[in-house]
């Protein structure tokens, strides 16, 4: 039976709040899909003066399913409506992952991609099992260019897809 929208969950790392021990591995808290689920408000001061954050999210399947979501890939669907802000993407895979902290993400030029605006462009995170221990890291960086404007209800939309297999 095919994997549906409502199977893909994003989960928060064991540290979600900013700073240099952001990330770690998943837990088995949904991430919340309200304002400010995920990323705080650019302040005006912010805006003026640039600023990059990160978070870590982790793209899981509900582990009541038994299919495997295969050649799984995440990318912007819908950027921020801010101009001089983007966001850009950076998948971890398991292997390579081993409790990654901010801390350990260092550039955003070097380690990102960014106009990632389409799945044929997206970042590839591999098969994922259901169930929070087989779920895919995803680094975002949100960066806000020096002397962007103040932006209400800035946001984006991470779209995952794969194949059921």
């Amino acid at each position: 039976m095919a994997i549906v929208a409502s199977q893909i969950l994003f989960y928060y790392p064991q540290v979600s709040s900013e700073g240099g021990n952001h990330g770690g591995t998943c837990v088995d808290t949904e991430v919340v899909t309200t304002k400010n689920g995920l990323w705080d408000d650019v302040s005006g001061a912010q805006a003026a003066a640039g600023t990059t954050e990160y978070r870590k999210v982790f793209v899981g399947v509900s582990d009541t399913v038994a299919d495997v979501l295969s050649s799984a890939v995440a990318w912007i669907a819908s950027t921020t409506p801010a101009t001089g802000d983007a966001i850009w993407l950076k998948s971890v895979t398991a292997a390579t992952d081993a409790g990654n902290v901010r801390s350990q993400v260092t550039s955003v030029a070097a380690q990102f991609k960014s106009a990632l605006t389409a799945k044929a462009v997206g970042v590839d995170l591999g098969n994922i099992s259901s169930g929070v221990g087989n779920a895919a890291a995803v680094w975002m960086a949100r960066v806000v260019a020096a002397g962007a404007g103040a932006q209400a209800n800035n946001s984006g939309i991470l779209r995952v897809e794969g194949e059921t297999s």
